[in-house]
């Protein structure tokens, strides 16, 4: 399509890209400097793919569902970047959707992108369906584990080939797979609003041999704190790590742990799976 318009569609049987797609990357970096040119050119052939599947095979039923075409072809797209380009490239991803979504969000759920008004409502309406959503997808990831995410997809677009869905139908495909309701997991990060803000402390102390671990986990946003699956790591000498999912439900949260040995360093969420703000106490 005509050049630099920076977007890609895909009709069914069609991928369509506009010409810059097919320029060197030299050229590129010549022409726009700007990281997320390169982004962009990496990754929009897979995300319109993607769309193959999330917004073809499985169309989403309103403005409001949206999400489930663009934020999973989005994801999608990334997780070919991880397979491409590894953890490391996959990583940077996530952490630039978690900046956009701290710059951009706004007060508004993803559900309602497509409402945004104002200055920035494109900005805003970027930040949930290209960053929040995938974040949250990636969220859903994390939380059940690949297998189970991988099981989810597939049955969603078994079940509803076809067919038009919204974020309830998703919802209770995820809780099949899962084996637990979701109601609190879509709710607060699909149909609610809000990056939690936590803030983590902990000691350390001999007892019987062992090191007892008191941690505390708090939320600034005492008045609407989020549930979450924080993941601990525990540091050990040699290089050994040990992991640990914390199910947080409220704003002040305790967790007392016995070890086997002193740890060097306790860390929360520290490979970033999280779209929240981590501040060390």
């Amino acid at each position: 399509m005509g050049p630099f318009q920076w977007f890609g569609q895909a009709p069914p049987g069609l991928v369509q890209i506009t010409s810059e797609y097919f320029l060197s990357q030299a050229l590129i970096a010549t022409v726009f400097d700007h990281p997320g040119a390169m982004n962009f050119l990496t990754t929009v052939l897979a995300h319109e793919v993607a769309h193959h599947y999330w917004g073809d095979v499985v169309r989403w039923k309103s403005e409001n569902e949206q999400w489930l075409s663009e934020s999973l072809a989005e994801y999608m797209a990334k997780l070919y970047v991880q397979a491409s380009e590894g953890e490391k490239a996959f990583r940077q991803r996530l952490k630039l959707w978690r900046k956009m979504c701290e710059r951009w969000e706004g007060s508004l759920p993803i559900i309602h992108a497509n409402r945004a008004s104002g200055e920035n409502r494109w900005r805003i309406r970027q930040a949930l369906l290209y960053n929040k959503g995938p974040l949250v997808v990636h969220m859903l990831r994390s939380q059940v584990g690949d297998d189970k995410f991988g099981k989810i997809l597939k049955k969603v677009l078994s079940d509803y080939r076809g067919k038009w869905i919204d974020t309830g139908d998703f919802q209770r495909t995820a809780e099949v797979i899962a084996g637990y309701k979701m109601d609190w997991f879509f709710d607060q990060w699909v149909r609610g609003t809000g990056i939690p803000e936590l803030h983590f402390s902990y000691t350390v102390t001999p007892q019987a041999g062992k090191y007892l671990l008191n941690a505390r986990l708090t939320q600034a946003d005492s008045a609407n704190p989020k549930a979450l699956f924080v993941p601990v790591v525990f540091h050990f000498p040699g290089d050994r790590r040990f992991r640990k999912e914390w199910r947080v439900k409220g704003a002040d949260e305790t967790l007392k742990l016995m070890l086997p040995e002193k740890p060097l360093k306790v860390l929360i969420d520290e490979a970033g799976d999280l779209l929240a703000k981590i501040v060390y106490d």
